[in-house]
């Protein structure tokens, strides 16, 4: 709580660093491009730890190879609050909310995807934005099924998505 309170992510990590791993996929180095078609909000964890951010380089790509604008908030986005309202600091996870809105607000966008599903739940049941947060995976499989993401070849084979969060259960 005391690492979120100070620097708006779990780790105390620098705020002003959130959107470093983004910096090398931007169109001209823009995370602000001017009309994305969709805003990822990446989360702490992928904009953080270093395993994280490969995460989020791939989602980038991914969008990039399917034609997709993409930006984030930047260094503007900070923890979306959940774990703070699990153990029911709401003064934190207001604070946090409240910075997170004003710069969804002022960035206008009405397709936004998480990466981290406790985000997009939170985002979803506890902030009042005209767009809900929706999960990545629901954006790969709308981007797969229109066919803006080909798969190419796909050989009859077995797979299994593991979410022990929230898709599987809620959505």
């Amino acid at each position: 709580l005391a690492s979120l309170a100070a620097s708006g992510n779990p780790w105390r990590e620098d705020p002003g660093r959130r959107a470093d791993w983004f910096e090398e996929l931007a169109p001209h180095g823009e995370s602000r491009p001017e009309a994305p078609e969709i805003l990822l909000f990446a989360g702490c964890f992928p904009s953080y730890d270093r395993r994280g951010r490969s995460i989020a380089r791939a989602a980038v790509r991914i969008l990039q190879e399917a034609g997709i604008g993409v930006g984030i908030l930047g260094n503007e986005e900070q923890c979306c609050g959940d774990s703070a309202l699990k153990i029911g600091d709401l003064k934190t996870f207001e604070r946090l909310r409240k910075a997170n809105l004003q710069a969804l607000q002022a960035r206008h966008e009405e397709r936004i995807y998480t990466l981290a599903p406790h985000c997009s739940h939170v985002m979803k049941t506890r902030y009042d934005h005209g767009a809900a947060a929706k999960p990545f995976v629901l954006l790969l499989h709308e981007l797969v099924a229109g066919g803006r993401l080909p798969l190419g070849e796909v050989k009859r084979a077995r797979a299994v998505f593991h979410d022990p969060c929230y898709l599987s259960k809620y959505e």
